[in-house]
């Protein structure tokens, strides 16, 4: 069980992955590189209800983190663009990998940050140069180095620090709206114990997974090494809206046959919540349930059909 942890916070039941916010990031270090790209490009990662602000940003980070109690060191890496919601500008990851599993779960489950899942790597660094990797399984993804120039001004960082995320949590069952919040996040505590200044680089990598080659950098706008600790509380739910569960599923519907059809224009039925349902049972089934019952009164033993529908 991780520190902090109550039973049945989250899975498994007797040793949750993780507890409750707030989590504290201590000593992280970070190569951050801004860059500009194809506006067409950069406005395709940005899912709706969020749009592009007036005015855009991108930004590619790879870093060692530091998460105690917690997942403790661990690798990670992100694209980071501006967006916008409503009358609030913030930071929005498309892209965001870690080589924790915890840290993973906290940022998927409890923020909707769009985690995956990277290699355990380390920023290296060489003379005057910092270079930090991202890899997944086979190859690598997001490649920034940096090298040092001056001490840096705070001011002049583009990423805010509050954090726009999309919480999606699809529906197992066709019949129930699945979940699709926007949490706002804003960091707490935050510190900065170096900023440097310098020539920057950045580098995305064809890949399947991914698909991030296609942002090629246009100009290195400008780098920062950065040390930095900051607490990370509990979000804010800015909308909660239900999706559509012929969206997530749309075989399972035998009716839905077409897009006029009367199965696929339903409207998705309400969410109850605190409440229980009582599911109608077909008549042939109730039937063969009741034959089951009489059988089984009376000595025999019937097996359960199957392939019946």
């Amino acid at each position: 069980m991780a520190p902090g942890s109550p039973e049945g916070y989250t899975l498994p039941w007797t040793a949750p992955a993780y507890g409750p916010p707030p989590f504290d990031m201590t000593h992280c270090r970070q190569v951050l590189v801004q860059f500009e790209a194809d506006p067409t490009q950069v406005a395709r990662l940005i899912p709706p209800p969020f749009e592009v602000p007036e005015r855009p940003f991108a930004c590619a980070f790879v870093g060692d983190m530091r998460q105690v109690p917690g997942p403790g060191r661990y690798h990670e890496g992100a694209l980071l663009l501006g967006v916008k919601f409503g009358d609030r500008t913030s930071t929005y990851a498309p892209f965001l990998w870690t080589s924790s599993d915890e840290a993973l779960l906290v940022g998927r489950e409890l923020y909707g940050m769009a985690k995956m899942l990277c290699e355990p790597e380390v920023l290296v660094e060489d003379g005057n140069e910092i270079v930090g990797t991202i890899r997944r399984r086979t190859g690598p993804l997001l490649r920034v180095a940096f090298t040092y120039g001056r001490r840096g001004n705070p001011v002049d960082l583009p990423t805010t620090p509050n954090r726009l995320c999309l919480r999606t949590i699809p529906s197992p069952d066709p019949r129930v709206p699945g979940l699709r919040q926007v949490v706002f996040t804003t960091l707490e505590r935050y510190a900065l114990h170096e900023i440097w200044e310098g020539r920057g680089h950045v580098e995305f990598f064809g890949s399947a997974h991914a698909d991030l080659h296609r942002l090629v950098p246009r100009r290195i706008v400008n780098a920062w090494y950065l040390e930095s600790s900051w607490t990370l509380p509990g979000g804010t739910i800015l909308s909660d809206a239900a999706t559509d569960p012929r969206a997530q599923h749309p075989r399972t519907d035998p009716d839905a046959k077409s897009l006029g059809s009367p199965a696929a224009t339903r409207k998705p039925r309400e969410r109850m919540r605190g409440t229980t349902r009582t599911v109608p049972v077909p008549p042939e089934a109730a039937a063969r349930r009741q034959g089951r019952g009489r059988a089984r009164r009376n000595g025999r033993r019937v097996p359960a059909t199957v392939g019946t529908r």
